[in-house]
């Protein structure tokens, strides 16, 4: 995949034409002495960022920039996806909505069409469609889910050169290293189903601790036994029972014994209704105390104060779209509320129904008693009903904890299972990491680096190695280290030093490199801004020189910004690569912003 074209709609852009090889984008001012960043604001940075754009990202400053700068501009990104097939892109400064058109010749304009949606073969899309789009006209051979995934190392800004591997804005390693892993030629799947096995295990770890606080500090050995001893007393108790009404099966209180047995059933499913009411109510009680801790609009609005730079928002809309958070966070918590405090109201009815059912059952119990209490016989066959309820309750609440022990064996029967499946993908990991099965495109990727790192930098002593090896978690880390050969010693590598930048950029081009050599479908091109901003001019000048030799020979399109002081415009190494130029009197865009 190549740039072959980008133009507006708006003359005052100057129309770019992408050669295949090395693409120089030039600053016409000088770095004044004592200003570290003077040079900024032509727009070498903002074409990265309008390429991005182009390439459908979905959440960009320059965007939110140009929908209020540049209202009414259309713009327009030609790329060739295949040998002999092109598409353009198209994109307005006042919506996000996309268009593509396919199309057998380079160097076409559609801006005279953009509103005829019968030539556009896929017209006003959303982005996830567009993305979608094209990512299958692209058809990368690489095990990533899109070309958006691995997207910045090709394109980075003078902010990105701190790690070869890693973008500042990414976190989570499982949203990058599967990505890196797949690109420089290893089996991805394995560490993509491990970084899966790894959350289900985290899952399942918690929901053992959770429901191990709700057990008693009895352990389940215990447990079993005293439920196991209730139940022999309890079948003991009804031997005894059955025994005592054969043998005053013909006293004139049996009747009257049957009524206390009658009584105690109703009491004990009262009983039982009341327990369940209870819990209930606490359960609400907790979701009411629960929802009360909220946060609050200014505690919102401070959080994300510190993020606004990073979202694709201005912040007055920022502030927009907070308050409409926290009025739907109130209207959620006011109609959450009422409906719990309806469903408490509910339950108290009801629970002063049974209390009051129980109190008329507790009383005819007694009056019954008392009419039995002469006959030694039913006043033990009583005594002996009650004794069985009260076991029979104990028992519930055993049966109670002796499911959730049950749940926790099975969780921990999943998360053994997990476990089995993680240490299985680890040694696999393991065994692909092995510098003797590295994956030979791994190997080639490696070389040319090292080869061109030496002769960028200029310095035969300088040993950089590159390697991947799996972790103390099981997954993946990535490695680039730099040996002094003669002071057998290793280089302290410093985020934004000249060092890093260039093993950043000469890293990307090994990657491009090894793709093109063996006819693989993927991106062609490059673009990396001022990445040589304070390097010495002997450094500079080998950098150039080496990365213009390797996109010659590849078919790389490689595409640099630097500045009059890094190069005069007139020099043979520079001159006839210069694409576009940049100035004070003619930055990128037509105004300032």
């Amino acid at each position: 995949m190549y740039l072959t074209k980008l133009y507006s709609s708006n003359k005052e852009f100057e129309t770019i034409y992408f050669k295949k090889w090395l693409n120089v984008i030039f600053g016409d001012q000088e770095r004044e002495g004592g200003k570290k960043r003077s040079e900024n604001g032509i727009g070498k940075t903002k074409l990265v960022q309008l390429i991005d754009f182009m390439l459908i990202k979905q959440s960009s400053d320059l965007y939110n920039k140009m929908s209020e700068k540049l209202p009414s501009s259309i713009f327009c990104l030609e790329i060739q996806y295949d040998d002999s097939n092109f598409l353009t892109i198209m994109r307005s400064s006042y919506d996000t909505k996309v268009s593509i058109k396919l199309h057998k010749q380079p160097d076409q304009n559609f801006l005279e069409i953009s509103s005829d949606d019968k030539k556009r073969e896929y017209p006003e899309l959303g982005q996830d469609k567009a993305e979608e789009i094209l990512n299958s006209y692209l058809a990368f051979d690489v095990q990533i889910p899109s070309y958006r995934k691995i997207l910045w190392y090709f394109l980075r800004e003078q902010t990105d050169f701190r790690n070869p591997f890693r973008h500042a804005n990414t976190f989570k390693h499982k949203d990058w290293k599967p990505d890196l892993y797949a690109l420089l030629g290893f089996d991805s799947k394995p560490l993509i189903e491990k970084y899966t096995l790894d959350e289900e295990k985290d899952t399942l770890e918690k929901t053992i601790r959770s429901l191990e606080k709700r057990t008693s500090a009895i352990s389940l050995n215990e447990q079993e036994i005293l439920k196991e001893r209730l139940e022999q007393e309890i079948a003991t108790l009804r031997r005894e029972i059955k025994w005592y009404s054969f043998k005053t099966e013909n006293i004139d209180n049996t009747n009257i014994s049957e009524l206390v047995k009658r009584v105690e059933n109703e009491i004990m499913k009262i009983n039982d209704v009341q327990y369940n009411i209870e819990r209930e109510l606490e359960l609400i009680e907790e979701s009411l105390t629960d929802q009360s801790a909220t946060f609050s609009k200014h505690q919102i609005e401070n959080f994300f104060k510190e993020l606004w730079e990073t979202l694709s928002l201005t912040w007055n809309k920022l502030k927009e779209r907070l308050l409409e958070v926290k009025m739907f966070q109130e209207q959620i918590t006011k109609e959450r509320t009422s409906f719990l405090l309806q469903k408490k109201e509910e339950l108290l009815k009801k629970k002063a129904e049974y209390w009051e059912r129980y109190q008329v059952l507790d009383e005819e119990r007694e009056q019954l008693l008392q009419k039995i209490k002469e006959s030694n016989t039913l006043k033990k066959f009583a005594q002996k009903e009650l004794v069985i309820s009260e076991l029979s309750n104990q028992l519930k609440k055993i049966d109670e904890s002796l499911a959730t022990f049950r749940i926790i064996a099975e969780q921990s029967k999943a998360l053994q299972d997990v476990n089995t499946k993680i240490k299985h993908l680890a040694d696999s990991i393991q065994r692909q990491t092995k510098r003797e099965n590295y994956p030979s495109f791994f190997t080639e990727i490696v070389d040319i680096f090292t080869s061109a790192y030496q002769k960028a930098i200029g310095e035969e002593n300088e040993l950089p190695m590159l390697f991947v090896s799996k972790n103390k978690e099981g997954n993946v880390d990535f490695f680039c280290k730099v040996y002094n050969t003669i002071a057998k010693e290793r280089l302290e590598i410093t985020d934004g030093h000249t060092m890093m930048k260039t093993i950043c950029a000469i890293f990307v081009l090994a990657i491009l490199i090894v793709y093109a050599k063996n006819n693989l479908r993927f991106f062609r091109f490059a673009y990396h801004d001022w990445v040589l901003d304070w390097a010495w001019k002997p450094v500079k000048r080998a950098f150039v020189e080496e990365t213009k030799k390797l996109s010659e020979e590849y078919g790389i399109q490689y595409i640099i910004s630097v500045i009059k002081t890094d190069f005069k415009k007139t020099d043979s190494l520079i001159s006839n690569n210069i694409i576009l130029t940049l100035s004070e009197d003619k930055p990128l865009f037509w105004i300032t912003f």
